[in-house]
């Protein structure tokens, strides 16, 4: 299963893409149409989802059901109290950015590569001259040990940031 790259746009490309003002595409912000997070982008593609979603949501009710204002007005409220919320989890902790998570899983993975390539720069010298099985097991499993704790160090740091 392929996955699709996101493509994150501020709002004036988002206006430029769907042809209208930027004006407009902050009108839906203050209304809850459209959602972007803390630094002013939005993916583009979930753009184009909540804007579908939005012109359902008013033709149902305006058509189907005769729903008048003031409950197109509590909907949008809703959407509001919805990002809030989402601000305050993502301010909270609880919520973080994919880009976050990817930078932070970049330096996990960069330190396990860097701690597992030097081992053998770390061992050779040691392990040239050692004859005995016994103790060179035990230099291995020191080395590796030492290794593993450096990687758990980082997750630690990375973890507290």
């Amino acid at each position: 299963m392929a996955r699709v790259k996101k493509e994150f746009i501020n709002k004036s490309e988002l206006a430029k893409r769907l042809e209208v003002s930027p004006p407009y595409i902050s009108k839906l912000v203050r209304n809850g149409v459209l959602i972007f997070n803390n630094d002013g982008l939005i993916d583009y593609e979930i753009a184009l989802q909540q804007l579908e979603r939005s012109k359902q949501r008013v033709s149902q009710k305006d058509i189907a059901n005769n729903k008048d204002i003031s409950e197109l007005k509590s909907e949008e409220l809703f959407w509001k109290i919805k990002k809030l919320q989402q601000d305050y989890e993502r301010e909270d902790g609880l919520l973080i950015s994919i880009d976050d998570v990817t930078a932070k899983t970049q330096v996990i993975i960069k330190t396990i590569k860097d701690q597992l390539e030097n081992l053998p720069n770390r061992l050779c010298n040691v392990l040239a001259i050692e004859t005995d099985p016994t103790i060179i097991n035990k230099i291995i499993a020191d080395e590796v040990y030492k290794s593993l704790n450096e990687i758990a160090d980082k997750f630690d740091r990375i973890g507290d940031e």
